[in-house]
C-alpha cells in the first residue's frame, strides 16, 4: 500500500500498517518520503540473480531450465501498485535473461505439476509485466516483439512460504508451454 498526499501540515502522524489476513504479520519497511517517484520499487532485475541463463538470439526457437520459486517478498512490493500477485526473492529476479538480436515473439511460463506458481518479467525497458493462471495454474507471460537486452524474471509462489522447484521454459512459438515436454 502507498498514501500520498500534498501539502502536508506540520505536526505529528500516527501510522498503522497491517497485513490483509486476520491474524498474520509479517516484517514490512515503512517509507517516508518528499519524492513523486515510485516507493516500493527496490526489488528489480539489476539484483543478484539466482542464475543467469544462457543468452539467447532471436531464432532461438525454446529454451528451458530448472529453478527454485517463490520468496519471501509479496509481488506487489516489485510493482509498488500491488498488481502483481505471488511471493518472490526480494534480493533480485530468480533468474536473468540476456536476449540480443529482439523483435520475434517471447513467451515465458514457470512450470509446476504441484504448485500454483505466479510470474513477473522485467523487461530491458524497466515495464512490469505480471500473470499468473494463463495455462490452469501456471503463468505465462507473451511478449508479442520483445526487445533486445537483460529480462528479470521472477517466479513466484502464489501461496506464502513455499519454495518449490519449477521448470522455466522460454519459447519463440505460440501454443502451450506447461502442459507437453519441450522437443529440442
Amino acid at each position: 500500500p502507498v498514501w500520498s498526499g500534498s501539502n502536508a501540515a506540520a505536526g505529528d502522524y500516527e501510522i498503522w500498517v497491517a497485513t490483509y489476513g486476520q491474524g498474520g504479520s509479517s516484517s514490512a519497511d515503512l517509507r517516508i518520503t518528499t519524492d513523486n517517484g515510485p516507493v516500493c520499487t527496490e526489488f528489480d532485475a539489476t539484483g543478484p540473480a539466482q542464475m543467469t541463463l544462457d543468452p539467447l538470439t532471436s531464432g532461438f526457437g525454446t529454451s528451458e531450465a530448472s529453478v527454485t520459486a517463490g520468496g519471501g517478498t509479496p509481488g506487489g512490493a516489485l510493482s509498488g501498485q500491488g498488481t502483481c500477485t505471488g511471493w518472490i526473492p526480494g534480493e533480485g529476479p530468480t533468474a536473468r535473461l540476456s536476449l540480443s538480436g529482439g523483435g520475434n515473439a517471447l513467451n515465458v511460463a514457470a512450470c509446476s505439476p504441484s504448485t500454483d506458481l505466479t510470474l513477473i518479467i522485467q523487461t530491458p525497458d524497466g515495464r512490469l509485466l505480471c500473470d499468473d493462471d494463463t495455462e490452469d495454474n501456471q503463468p505465462v507471460v507473451r511478449i508479442p516483439a520483445a526487445g533486445a537486452g537483460d529480462y528479470g524474471i521472477f517466479v513466484g509462489t502464489y501461496s506464502e512460504g513455499e519454495r518449490p522447484s519449477a521448470m522455466l521454459k522460454l519459447s519463440e512459438a505460440p501454443g502451450s508451454l506447461c502442459s507437453a515436454p519441450f522437443v529440442k
